[in-house]
């Protein structure tokens, strides 16, 4: 039970950070600019996090993913 609450910890510090930098602007079309967009906001969210910070991020964004197939079959 203490590992989830860590857990659930260190996801809330990454909702703050996502929170503090707004997401980029992503154009109709999706060209290769909105690629660097998105690159240098990653950067930007990640660049003080701990490697603790980073799994949880990308994590849960993988989780959701499979979530959201999960749902779709």
């Amino acid at each position: 039970m203490i590992c989830s609450s860590v857990a659930s910890l260190f996801l809330l510090e990454v909702k703050q950070m996502i929170h503090d930098i707004p997401k980029p602007e992503i154009s109709p079309n999706f060209t290769i600019d909105d690629i660097h967009k998105i690159r240098e906001w990653h950067y930007e969210i990640l660049k003080d996090a701990t490697t603790e910070e980073r799994m949880n991020f990308y994590n849960g964004k993988a989780n959701k993913f499979e979530k959201e197939m999960g749902a779709l079959r």
